[in-house]
C-alpha cells in the first residue's frame, strides 16, 4: 500500500464532499428531461475519466491508532462516517479525552430521508453504531 500525503488526503475529502453534494442535488432536482440527459452525459464523462485513473486505496481501511486524534479517519472509507466515501453522511466525530466520550455532529440532507423531513432510522442506527464502536476503541 502506498502512503498518502496531506495534500492528496485533502483532495480526496473534497472529492467525496463534492460527490455528496452531487447526490444531494440529484435527489432534490425537478429538472426537465433535456437537462437531466445533459447532466448524465457530463457525469458519464467524469466516470470515464475516473475509470482511466490508477486504482487502490492509499490509506488503511481501518487504523485504530487514529481513533483518539483523528476519529473520522479511523475508518476513512466507512459508508457511515468515512471522509473519503461520498455516500457517508457528513458526520464529524471527535474524541474528547477529558470527558472520555466521542462526540458526533451531522446534518443529514434528503439523500438520507426516510419519512418526509426525517432521517431514515437505519441511517440513525448506523451513526449510533459507529459512535459506539469508536467510543469503545477510544476507551479501550
Amino acid at each position: 500500500m502506498n502512503t498518502i500525503n496531506s495534500v492528496q488526503a485533502c483532495a480526496l475529502e473534497k472529492l467525496a464532499s463534492a460527490t455528496r453534494t452531487l447526490i444531494q442535488q440529484v435527489v432534490e432536482t425537478d429538472a426537465d428531461t433535456n437537462d437531466i440527459n445533459a447532466i448524465i452525459a457530463g457525469i458519464n464523462q467524469i466516470n470515464e475519466r475516473l475509470q482511466a485513473l490508477p486504482k487502490g486505496r492509499r490509506v488503511a481501511h481501518y487504523d485504530l491508532a487514529l481513533a483518539k486524534t483523528h476519529t473520522n479517519h479511523t475508518l476513512p472509507y466507512s459508508p457511515v462516517c468515512g471522509p473519503y466515501n461520498p455516500i457517508a453522511p457528513p458526520v464529524d466525530m471527535h474524541y474528547d479525552a477529558q470527558a472520555q466520550q466521542v462526540i458526533g455532529k451531522v446534518r443529514c440532507g434528503l439523500p438520507y430521508e426516510g419519512p418526509k423531513h426525517m432521517v431514515h432510522g437505519a441511517v440513525i442506527a448506523a451513526i449510533y453504531d459507529q459512535l459506539l464502536a469508536l467510543a469503545s476503541a477510544c476507551l479501550g
